[in-house]
């Protein structure tokens, strides 16, 4: 099912313009939910692996998503490690 994850995960980053993980947090911080939100888990996922491509003074243009590892945060790390890898 980690296409499905993945879809969800790049929708989430698509529709809020921040990584998948952020959206998660920022729901917890106002104490929503995606449903709340007016939107379907089946098609947005709030937890780390999806994190947005923006270019500047372009904005998000894409995004690079992970899904499969043992947890969500894992999923997010492996983004941070290999973007920052890439920008040295």
């Amino acid at each position: 099912d980690s296409e499905l994850w993945l879809a969800r995960k790049r929708n989430a980053v698509n529709l809020m313009s921040m990584s998948s993980l952020r959206f998660m947090y920022w729901l917890e911080d106002l104490g929503s939910t995606l449903e709340d939100r007016k939107l379907n888990p089946n098609d947005y996922a709030a937890g780390g692996g999806g994190f947005p491509i923006r270019l500047k003074g372009t904005g998000v243009i894409g995004s690079i998503c992970v899904s499969g590892l043992p947890n969500h945060l894992d999923d997010h790390q492996l983004i941070l490690d290999t973007v920052s890898e890439y920008l040295k």
